[in-house]
């Protein structure tokens, strides 16, 4: 993390111990650490590093040919260290040492109190090596500058933590300490399944040595200890994983909703048909499609009895909006008063699912009504969009009111006991008779 400087020093031995002393100042973007040996005839080479903090790393060379260089190669060290080099000469047991050291120069450390704390938790940060200032900086944390080198700080999620400082080194020298905060994650963190399947609940923790327990709350039950535990609900409920991890305690809940039956293959948004100078036109969108082989469009005289004259291919398996348009050329030739379409939905494995029933009059011009007579229930269209619409008795009397949708059609839900005659059906400013039987 140093800002700049470098520094190389070469020692020979020979049938003994020697040593060597160095200062340096590691270049900020410095990954490794290099040592070279050249050892005069085939030698095994061990070289032992010893940090300030006394945590000891050994590297094997393994066997290194006379005459040539073996080059070490190790994480960048950011504490001063001693390095103890063996070289044993092949079939030869007098063994060579040499002892040297690497000095920072000047030293700008950062340590911590504890580098693990729970979510809450503080630590006490505490750097030395500078004569000046001391500047902290993290993550989403406000800035510290002090004089004294302490900070206390408590992370909510795990930080890496950067003090900047003047040094010999250069102006900025700086040091990164990285203190953890355990987390508990859980994935899917939420699940949706269908009666008799299964979901897979896979706990994890930042820290090492977790173990998990986990628990269903709809029931109380206790399910054990395991990692990934795969489990088939009865009913939507939600289960509670908890760990203690480092002294911390933590736990999460897992909602997993279950089906009793799958979606439907298509979400149909809109479904719309109306009445052109070519005949009826249909028209509707998709939000989503799962395995959707084709649309089967169907029609009927009469509202109960559907016959199919086309299909449309559906987009197969989508997660974005699809529109279909299907003109029905046929339809401007028929006779009947209104015309009933319906769409088939036909899945991949010959399933199918049906549409709402949508009504078109037939080149008619302003409002109708089907069934004519009618006793419960009526089908106006014909009117404007939005209109509101009246049904009034022979007195004039409001008996029923509905509004049109956007196609200019409504269902009319006859009051019941409503007497049998003749009625006004009022939509905006047009109006027609209805016969109540």
């Amino acid at each position: 993390m140093y800002p700049a400087g470098s520094s190389t020093a070469t020692t020979s031995t020979n049938n003994g111990s020697g040593s060597v002393t160095n200062s340096y100042c590691p270049p900020a973007a410095a990954t490794n650490q290099q040592i070279q040996v050249t050892p005069t005839s085939n030698s095994t080479v061990l070289l032992t590093r010893t940090l300030a903090d006394n945590t000891v790393t050994t590297y094997n060379a393994g066997t290194v040919t006379g005459g040539t260089a073996y080059t070490f190669i190790f994480p960048v060290a950011t504490q001063s260290a001693v390095y103890k080099l063996t070289g044993t000469t092949v079939n030869c047991n007098n063994a060579k040492v040499l002892n040297f050291s690497l000095t920072l120069a000047p030293t700008l450390t950062l340590g911590a109190s504890a580098t693990t704390v729970c979510q809450g938790g503080a630590t006490v940060l505490t750097a030395t090596g500078s004569t000046g200032s001391y500047t902290l900086t993290a993550p989403n944390t406000p800035t510290q500058t002090n004089t004294t080198g302490v900070f206390t700080v408590a992370p909510s999620v795990s930080t890496t933590y950067t003090v900047t400082a003047p040094t010999a080194c250069g102006p900025a020298t700086q040091q990164q300490l990285t203190v953890t905060v355990p987390e508990l994650t859980v994935s899917p963190a939420a699940a949706t399944i269908v009666l008799g399947s299964s979901v897979k609940l896979t706990a994890t923790t930042n820290v090492n040595g977790a173990v998990y327990s986990w628990r269903d709350m709809g029931t109380s039950t206790i399910l054990g200890i395991a990692d990934a535990p795969i489990l088939a609900p009865l009913l939507t409920t939600t289960y509670r994983v908890t760990s203690t991890v480092a002294g911390c305690a933590l736990s999460k809940d897992v909602p997993v909703t279950v089906r009793l039956v799958q979606p439907l293959p298509v979400t149909l948004s809109r479904f719309e048909a109306a009445w052109s100078p070519g005949g009826p036109v249909l028209s509707w969108t998709t939000a989503s499609e799962i395995n959707n082989d084709y649309f089967a469009i169907e029609r009927s005289l009469d509202g109960v009895m559907f016959k199919t004259i086309g299909r449309q291919a559906g987009a197969g398996t989508a997660t974005v909006a699809h529109a279909y348009q299907f003109a029905d050329a046929e339809g401007a030739a028929l006779t009947a008063p209104a015309l009933y379409y319906r769409l088939r939905q036909v899945d991949s494995d010959g399933k199918a699912t049906y549409s709402p029933v949508r009504t078109v009059a037939v080149g008619r011009a302003g409002l109708a009504l089907f069934p004519n007579p009618a006793a419960a229930h009526a089908t106006l269209i014909g009117a404007a969009p939005s209109a509101t619409v009246r049904v009034l008795d022979p007195l004039g009397r409001v008996v029923a009111t509905t509004t049109t949708n956007a196609a200019g059609s409504a269902q009319l839900a006859l009051p019941a006991g409503l007497p049998r005659g003749v009625y006004l059906v009022r939509a905006g400013q047009q109006a027609t008779r209805l016969t109540v039987e």
